[in-house]
């Protein structure tokens, strides 16, 4: 006769998913509430202004859209240090674009390309030369950092389309710029491929274990290489919405990384 143990009534068990969060999310939260408090004494109320507001927004979409494709190449085991230089390569050819007559969109769709093609390179060195990546992408940091300094030819490109700027920053719907709601389309669309669709669990299963992962079939390096053309594509992304907070090319621009470009 086997013995039966009885059902736990451990206040864990017993309690609302909403009252289990661990003791780490209660002090995030408390962070969060003196956060708020802080900002809002400390600045007289100024750091809740509207332009205020709106310039975070901005701001955390430009880190956001190529946090997306990182999120992706951090997941396989990577890392890609040229993300900056990919950004202000993208921008330069953008602005060059632009200056030869396209118009502006068609500019903006030069300089997607280009980071696009930017991050094959990368991805490409990494799965089937099979260089590890940080020593790719910290070579690649320089070759795209040298070839910034000589498309711009010493020169800086400051006549950039305005319409940059309307879409990034002054544009909005209900209150948030448009850059804002690319970034949070993206971050919702991919968030579900990664829980739902199979490219999401190869990801997964690469990052932990990729010689695995190519034994039991997967398609491992074509997998690494969409993670780094998709950083670079949303780097590229990522570049327009630069020129519109800031709409001028230099040699420097990107060299600082993200998010204080």
């Amino acid at each position: 006769m086997t013995a039966q143990i009885p059902p736990s009534t451990s206040t864990e068990q017993a309690a609302p998913p909403i009252l289990r969060s661990s003791r780490y999310e209660y002090a995030l939260l408390g962070m969060i509430i003196v956060v708020v408090v802080a900002t809002t004494i400390g600045s007289g109320g100024n750091f809740w202004s509207a332009a205020n507001l709106n310039s975070i927004l901005v701001d955390a979409a430009l880190t956001a859209i190529p946090a997306i494709g990182m999120t992706f190449v951090i997941i396989t085991g990577g890392i890609d240090v040229s993300v900056g230089a990919i950004l202000g390569l993208s921008a330069a050819l953008t602005g060059i674009a632009y200056n030869h007559g396209l118009s502006p969109w068609t500019a903006a769709l030069v300089g997607i390309i280009a980071g696009t093609v930017m991050g094959i390179i990368n991805g490409f060195f990494i799965a089937f030369i099979q260089i590890p990546p940080i020593i790719t992408t910290l070579g690649f940091l320089s070759i795209w950092s040298a070839a910034l300094y000589l498309v711009l030819g010493g020169n800086w490109i400051t006549n950039i389309p305005a319409s940059y700027t309307s879409v990034a920053v002054t544009d909005k719907v209900l209150g948030i710029p448009l850059s804002m709601w690319v970034a949070l389309a993206l971050v919702i669309a991919f968030s579900w491929i990664l829980s739902h669709r199979p490219w999401g669990r190869y990801l997964y299963a690469i990052g932990n274990n990729a010689e695995g992962s190519r034994i039991f079939g997967l398609p491992v390096n074509k997998t690494i290489v969409l993670s780094y053309t998709l950083l670079g594509m949303f780097s590229a992304i990522a570049a327009i919405v630069h020129l519109g907070l800031s709409p001028l090319v230099q040699a420097s621009t990107g060299s600082s990384g993200l998010p204080s470009l």
